[in-house]
């Protein structure tokens, strides 16, 4: 027995011994990885001490280059640190912003941009323009299926004319403007393959990176004010033909985004070849709606109003619904002044609307009688 003890306690006091040395050598190695920190940090102080130095030194240009690059690794640095966390269903729709904003921003916008949706958490998520965009490709298939229609690329109106030759309740018609309803809905009904795509498109490219970084609360107010305005407006200019199409959501997005751009971006040069290519865009879709307003058969006829006045809401509200990462000096003003004007001329319309009346229809306009069920 007393054997057997000694022995225990041999072993037991080898054990503590070892673990006393396995402890002294991971402090030692702690303490050793402490002075090369301190040091790496004293090293990068002096560094960063001398780039000041030097970057006093340099021109605004280099600056400014040397600002997006600190702000790039710190996006790098953001992704590495998140890719472990438990948000990883979220990474899709930061890659996807970040990616786009390259695409669609200013270069000094970008960096920015890219580390601030790197931090996204999903909270909201982006659903508001996904929603619209199914919404809108639902009813124009309903609509085509139920009314039998030929669909064109940009000819045949889905929710126009309805079972048993009646106005669709979701378009836009002067004569009903006491339906408060069709000043909204009406962004829901298209003509054409070529309205519904090219709505889709610049809503899912361009709204879901600027719905991710400005939130919902910001686009969402945007999109549903330009719609609301393009119908008062198409009801003061242009009644005598229906509206639909969500082009005035677009559209403003398409302008807000744009102005943004061009307003915030002190490299103006850099961003030629993105304004051409989306000019084309917007011209060539525009083309079509002039087309459609005049080209086609009166029956066939819609309103091109909305493009219009979705970009005059773009342009004029942009300062006050998105976020400014970079702020000129003018922008304050900009801020207060461009959204006044869109006011006073949206309670002008809306006073108009309410006093000016017309009696064109679908109807009328396609020469057809309803059938009334007795």
């Amino acid at each position: 027995m007393k054997t057997d003890n000694h022995e225990n306690t041999a072993n037991d006091t080898a054990q503590k011994q070892t673990d006393e040395s396995h402890i002294d050598a991971a402090a030692s190695v702690l303490f050793q990885s402490n002075n090369e920190s301190l040091t790496v940090n004293q090293e990068q102080s002096g560094k960063r001490s001398s780039s000041k130095s030097n970057n006093s030194r340099l021109p605004s240009n280099d600056l400014r280059s040397n600002r997006l690059r600190s702000l790039d690794d710190s996006a790098r640095l953001t992704v590495d640190s998140l890719s472990d966390t438990s948000d990883r269903e979220c990474r899709f729709w930061r890659t996807a912003a970040s990616r786009i904003s390259t695409l669609i921003s200013s270069p000094e916008d970008a960096a920015k941009i890219n580390l601030y949706t790197q931090q996204y958490g999903c909270i909201p998520p982006p659903f508001f323009v996904i929603v619209m965009s199914i919404l809108q490709i639902s009813v124009y298939a309903h609509y085509t299926v139920q009314g039998n229609i030929k669909v064109g690329w940009v000819t045949g109106c889905a929710g126009c004319i309805v079972h048993g030759n009646r106005e669709g309740t979701m378009t836009f018609v002067s004569t009903r403007i006491f339906e408060i309803w069709r000043f909204i809905s009406y962004c829901l009904v298209h003509q054409g393959l070529e309205q519904l795509l090219f709505n889709v498109v610049i809503q899912l490219v361009i709204g879901i990176p600027l719905e991710i970084v400005h939130k919902i609360w910001r686009i969402a107010p945007l999109y549903i004010t330009a719609v609301a305005f393009s119908s008062i407006l198409h009801h003061l200019i242009d009644s005598e033909v229906v509206l639909v199409g969500a082009s005035a959501g677009s559209y403003a997005i398409l302008a807000a985004h744009l102005a943004n751009v061009i307003l915030t971006s002190n490299r103006l040069n850099t961003q030629i070849g993105k304004l051409i290519s989306v000019s084309v865009l917007v011209l060539f879709d525009f083309g079509h709606a002039i087309y459609r307003r005049y080209g086609l058969e009166d029956c066939e006829q819609k309103s091109y109003i909305a493009h219009a006045g979705g970009l005059f809401v773009g342009l004029l509200m942009h300062a006050l619904f998105f976020r400014q990462f970079t702020r000129p000096r003018f922008y304050k003003i900009l801020k207060y002044i461009l959204p006044s004007i869109f006011f006073i001329w949206f309670v002008i319309g809306i006073l108009l609307c309410a006093l000016l009346k017309n009696d064109s229809s679908v109807l009328k306009v396609c020469n057809i009688t309803e059938h009334i069920s007795v």
